[in-house]
């Protein structure tokens, strides 16, 4: 492999979509489990995988996406609780604009929103968070 490629995946773009899918992945995966595997309720089954898919999420991206050495103490995670409901409300708002006022597809107005979520929370975690 060239020096551009081992520098592409050294970058911090690359690496905060890497645990983002990996964010995802736990999320699913966790659902997956408690959900029909061990037939908790949905509503239960869905909190504890946001508990644990947004733990992973917060460390997976300051060790690794941000190297960053910052203290974890209870403001940094109120930062950090601040950018997930922002990027949740921000999702929410897109796809009820697009998908109630502009009658876009569901699942096309969903895909729009996490592209934003995407943007917002690299910058919001970089500049603001790590």
């Amino acid at each position: 492999m060239s020096k551009n490629h081992l520098l592409f995946f050294k970058n911090e773009k690359f690496k905060y979509l890497i645990v983002g899918g990996a964010t995802h992945l736990i999320y699913i995966l966790s659902i997956f489990i408690l959900y029909s595997i061990l037939e908790i309720g949905y509503i239960f089954s869905i909190a504890i995988s946001v508990l644990f898919s947004t733990t992973f999420h917060f460390y997976a991206n300051k060790r690794y996406t941000f190297e960053s050495n910052k203290k974890v103490d209870r403001y940094l995670m109120y930062k950090y609780l601040s950018v997930i409901i922002l990027n949740y409300l921000i999702q929410i708002i897109t796809v009820f604009l697009l998908h109630d006022f502009m009658n876009l597809n569901f699942y096309i107005a969903l895909y729009i929103g996490v592209f934003i979520t995407i943007i917002t929370g690299f910058i919001l975690l970089r500049k603001y968070i790590f």
